[in-house]
């Protein structure tokens, strides 16, 4: 309400960890992403008059040591769960790669590709439909059919 009283159309916020935006009523909001985590990117907002534009740029540097540290972590993550569980290590290993390869779409910001067909998401949903990751990766599902 306060934005709209002062006519602000433009809000840039931080403190999260991949870009996200967002435009209702007028109001676009920028979150714009943590430049410390993988796949170290940064915003560019350029301002012409009343318009503007945004756009994500990479730092171009210790990307591969930046994500093999963001998949290590990811894996440690995903083991604690996982360990707990009575799985073969195939069915142990899909659920780690789709973890890894969700949580990387996610921080990029790209376009999820994860839909809940894949086997690897139903191994999630069978064996640990609790979890943290489960529910990570169903949020990041949407509306999508097979």
């Amino acid at each position: 309400k306060l934005f709209k009283k002062y006519n602000i159309s433009l809000c840039l916020s931080g403190h999260a960890h991949l870009q996200h935006t967002s435009e209702e009523d007028g109001l676009t909001q920028i979150i714009t992403e943590s430049l410390s985590v993988y796949p170290l990117q940064y915003g560019i907002l350029t301002v012409s008059g009343n318009n503007w534009h945004y756009e994500n740029r990479e730092l171009g540097i210790r990307k591969e040591e930046s994500k093999q540290r963001f998949d290590a972590n990811t894996l440690s993550q995903v083991d604690e769960v996982l360990k707990r569980l009575n799985l073969s290590e195939d069915e142990k290993k899909a659920m780690e790669d789709l973890a890894v390869t969700a949580n990387e779409e996610f921080f990029s910001g790209k376009q999820m590709t994860l839909n809940k067909y894949d086997p690897a998401y139903q191994l999630w949903v069978t064996y640990a439909p609790d979890s943290f990751w489960t529910s990570y990766l169903t949020s990041t599902i949407g509306d999508q059919k097979q």
